[in-house]
C-alpha cells in the first residue's frame, strides 16, 4: 500500500507543521526545521515491502534531527540509507560525517542521535530496514553509519534495489521475504565495501546463527513454529544451535519470541494497521495467547501494547486508521 504526503493541498501557513507530523508518521520521531517556513515545500512517497520501507523524499533545504529526547519517546531499532538522488545531502552520527551527492548512499541508525542537513530542492530515496537484520550480516554495523558510499557503488546497489521494488509487494508471503532479504544483502554489500573489503563478514558458528535468525524472520509468523523446524532449516541439532546462541545469551525460543514481539512493535506502530485489533496484530505475528503477549510485550518495551499504540498517536476509530495529532489540525 502506497502511502502519498504532499504540502501542496496544505495551506502555507501549516504546510511545516503538516511536513513534521508526516517526517515523524513515515520514518520514527524526529525534528526538523528550516529557514523559510513561508515557502516551504515537500512530497514523501511511502511503500513497504515486508519489513523494509521504501520512500522517495523531495523538498525545500531543511535540517532533520533524531535527538536523545525523540530516541526516550520511540525507541526503535532500524538503519535508514539516503541514496542521493538531487543536490547535497550531510549526514552526522556518532562523531562522523558524510556529505553525499547524486549516485552516493550513506547509512544511520535510528537508535542513536543523528542530523542531516538536506539542500534545497533536495531528491532522495531513503531505504530503511531492520536494524537486527542488517547487525546479523555485518560484523560491526556500528562503525558503518555516517561514511559515504562511493558512487560506482551507490549507482549499482541503487539500481538493483530499484528493481526490485519495481516488482511490487507480492501478495505471496514467501516472495515477499525474498525480495526483503534481497534488498537488506545489497544494502550490506554495499557497505561492506568500505575500508577496501577489510569489513569481514561473521564466519564459521555465526554463518550459521544469520541462517537460522534469517529463517525466524521468515516464519516467526507461523503459531506452530518449532525450535526443531529453526534448527532443521539451518541443518545443525537443536542442541548446536541453542549452544550457538548461548555465546550471544539468547536461545532459540527467545529469538522466535524477539522475532514475534518486534513484528507486533513494528505493526502497533504503522498507521496502516490501525484498524486492526491489538489481539489481531498478535495472533497474525504468531502469538495465540493475548494474555500471556501482552506481558511479554511490556517486559520487552516497558509499556502494554495498548498504551505503546496510543503512544504513537495512533488510534482506532469505526474501522478506520486516524492520527490524533493530525484531527486537531
Amino acid at each position: 500500500m502506497e502511502m502519498i504526503f504532499r504540502t501542496d493541498d496544505v495551506r502555507p501557513a501549516d504546510r511545516f507543521a503538516y511536513w513534521s507530523d508526516a517526517v515523524c508518521a513515515s520514518y520514527t520521531k524526529l525534528c526538523c526545521d528550516t529557514e523559510n517556513r513561508q515557502t516551504f515545500a515537500g512530497g514523501i512517497r511511502l511503500n513497504k515491502i515486508a519489513n523494509v520501507g521504501s520512500s522517495k523524499v523531495w523538498g525545500s533545504g531543511q535540517v532533520v534531527e533524531r535527538r536523545p529526547c525523540d530516541i526516550a519517546q520511540y525507541d526503535d531499532e532500524s538503519v535508514l540509507l539516503s541514496f542521493q538522488v538531487q543536490n547535497q545531502c550531510e549526514i552526522r552520527q556518532n562523531g562522523r560525517s558524510a556529505v553525499i551527492e547524486p549516485g552516493e548512499f550513506a547509512a544511520y541508525r535510528s537508535s542513536d542521535p543523528y542530523r542531516l542537513r538536506l539542500d534545497d530542492n533536495f531528491r532522495q530515496h531513503v531505504i530503511q530496514v531492520p536494524h537486527r537484520a542488517l547487525s546479523n550480516r555485518l560484523p560491526n554495523l556500528d562503525q558503518l553509519t555516517a561514511r559515504r558510499i562511493r558512487k560506482d557503488v551507490g549507482e549499482a546497489i541503487y539500481f538493483s534495489i530499484r528493481k526490485i521494488i519495481a516488482l511490487g509487494s507480492s501478495s505471496n508471503e514467501v516472495m515477499r521475504a525474498c525480495q526483503e532479504d534481497a534488498i537488506i544483502d545489497l544494502i550490506a554489500t554495499g557497505l561492506a565495501s568500505l575500508d577496501e573489503g577489510r569489513i569481514k563478514l561473521r564466519e564459521s558458528g555465526q554463518n550459521i546463527l544469520i541462517h537460522a535468525r534469517q529463517h525466524i524472520e521468515r516464519t516467526c509468523t507461523q503459531p506452530e513454529l518449532t525450535r526443531m523446524d529453526v534448527s532443521d532449516a539451518v541443518g545443525v541439532s537443536v542442541r548446536r544451535l541453542n549452544e550457538l546462541f548461548a555465546s550471544e545469551n539468547s536461545s532459540i525460543q527467545a529469538e522466535i519470541r524477539e522475532a514475534r514481539l518486534q513484528r507486533i512493535c513494528a505493526a502497533l506502530a504503522d498507521p496502516r494497521q490501525a484498524h486492526r485489533s491489538v489481539a489481531d496484530i498478535a495472533f497474525r505475528c504468531g502469538l495465540e495467547n493475548a494474555q500471556y503477549f501482552s506481558r511479554q510485550f511490556k517486559a520487552r518495551f516497558g509499556q502494554t501494547p495498548t498504551a505503546y499504540r496510543a503512544s504513537k498517536g495512533w488510534r482506532v476509530r469505526d474501522g478506520q486508521s486516524k492520527q490524533s495529532r493530525r484531527e486537531q489540525m
